[in-house]
């Protein structure tokens, strides 16, 4: 039976209710979030996210108000009856949340292995090619990609063109700036140029080529090598 947000069984007098946003339980045990509206009614949000009722993405997740904090969510971009869904680790908390994480790393080379996220904290780590284009075409925000070099941050427009630990084929532009795609070749570093929120500029890097010796996936210009994390939404 559902929990009353009014009168006297929720220790109200019988002509009022409890404050909007009160937690209560609407008594249906896969709602999630319940809480009493401005009417008096307890009501929540089906549980989205999880291993049978995946979201479309953390973005989504969140804007469904199904959102239970930071961490690991089931997520299934291209829908029903397309690849399986899977499990990613969402930041509901950084710039009104809903950031799926799909590449962290301080030392990543061009075949290290794909594996579902687990927590920021936990070393390098990515989804497989496939699922962040899954993703990248689903994104909500113009400038969908948020990637933090060594501290420096950086938003990109793509959509698309996601070849391998942060090679970029297709770069629309920057937030800040441009993005500029950079092929590979006889250079020291192959992936995508894009100006920072502070007016620097990034270097992503595919592979153990800069000067080496160094396999960091990112600098900044003027700089040495950092650790990268990739996040979409």
């Amino acid at each position: 039976m559902a929990e009353s947000c009014s009168g006297t069984e929720a220790g109200c007098p019988a002509d009022e209710f409890l404050p909007a946003g009160t937690g209560c339980d609407d008594g249906v045990p896969s709602n999630i979030n319940d809480v009493c509206d401005a009417a008096g009614i307890c009501a929540g949000v089906d549980a989205l996210g999880i291993a049978g009722n995946p979201g479309l993405s953390c973005k989504a997740i969140i804007d469904a108000g199904a959102s239970t904090g930071d961490g690991t969510y089931w997520v299934d971009p291209d829908g029903v009856g397309g690849s399986e869904s899977f499990e990613v680790y969402c930041d509901m908390t950084t710039e009104d949340g809903g950031w799926t994480v799909i590449m962290k790393g301080n030392k990543l080379s061009e075949t290290y292995p794909s594996g579902a996220v687990n927590t920021p904290s936990s070393g390098d780590h990515k989804l497989s090619d496939q699922q962040i284009n899954a993703l990248l075409a689903v994104a909500d925000d113009q400038y969908n990609v948020r990637l933090d070099c060594g501290g420096e941050l950086a938003y990109a427009d793509i959509k698309e063109g996601w070849i391998s630990n942060g090679s970029i084929t297709t770069c629309v532009g920057s937030k800040y700036g441009t993005c500029t795609p950079q092929p590979c070749g006889g250079n020291y570093y192959c992936g995508f140029e894009i100006d920072t929120v502070s007016g620097k500029r990034i270097v992503s890097m595919k592979n153990g080529d800069l000067y080496g010796y160094n396999d960091s996936p990112c600098r900044v210009h003027g700089g040495w090598g950092d650790p990268i994390y990739y996040m979409t939404r």
